[in-house]
């Protein structure tokens, strides 16, 4: 399970130490965190990750072709419409 997060924030109310909202920088940072290794990964790598799981259940004949190719627009098109929210 990988869980979308954003950047830790310096203060417990969502400001940084200068009272300054930190959301720009909040945002520059985004990606996904590991739970089991606790480690931050950059949303492209999780990206190519998908893409390479994918051709690998095409590859292994799990999955036909054009049912992979639907499964990839979608998530496309998903992931365009939720940045433009």
């Amino acid at each position: 399970m990988v869980v979308k997060t954003v950047a830790d924030t310096t203060g417990t109310n969502g400001e940084g130490e200068s009272g300054h909202d930190i959301s720009v920088s909040v945002l520059k940072r985004a990606g996904y965190v590991m739970p089991v290794l606790h480690t931050r990964v950059a949303e492209p790598v999780i990206g190519m990750a998908f893409a390479g799981a994918l051709v690998a259940t095409v590859a292994f004949g799990a999955v036909d072709l054009p049912v992979a190719a639907l499964i990839g627009a979608s998530v496309v098109v998903a992931r365009h419409h939720s940045r433009q929210n």
